[in-house]
C-alpha cells in the first residue's frame, strides 16, 4: 500500500484526500471503491453538459498504472466498466469538495 506521501509525490499534489470506503482492504474493498466512484460519476453527470469541462492531463506512465489497474480490477468486480479517467476524476473531485475556498 502506498503511503500518503508517496501518492502526493506521484501525483504532484499539495495534499491527498482519501476516498471514503468502509473497508478498502477487505473482500469487498474494490466493490466499495467502485460504489464511491459511481456515486461521484453519477453526481457529476447529473448536471447540465455545459457545466462539465473535459481537459487532458499529462502524467508519467508509472503514475497512471495504479488508477489503470484499479479501474480494471473494479470493472471485473462490477456490472459496469470503470475507466481510469473516471477514477482519477473522482479522486480530484473528492479532494476539491473537501477543501475550503
Amino acid at each position: 500500500m502506498l503511503r500518503e506521501e508517496d501518492i502526493r509525490r506521484a501525483l504532484r499534489a499539495s495534499r491527498v484526500l482519501p476516498i471514503e470506503v468502509r473497508n478498502p482492504h477487505g473482500p469487498l474493498g474494490l466493490e466499495q471503491l467502485a460504489e464511491a466512484v459511481a456515486r461521484r460519476t453519477a453526481a457529476a453527470q447529473a448536471g447540465p453538459a455545459e457545466a462539465r469541462v473535459r481537459r487532458p492531463i499529462e502524467l508519467p506512465a508509472e503514475t497512471w498504472q495504479k488508477p489503470d489497474r484499479l479501474a480494471a480490477e473494479t470493472s471485473k468486480a462490477t456490472a459496469s466498466p470503470v475507466r481510469p479517467s473516471e477514477l482519477a476524476a473522482s479522486i480530484i473531485e473528492d479532494y476539491l469538495t473537501s477543501t475550503k475556498g
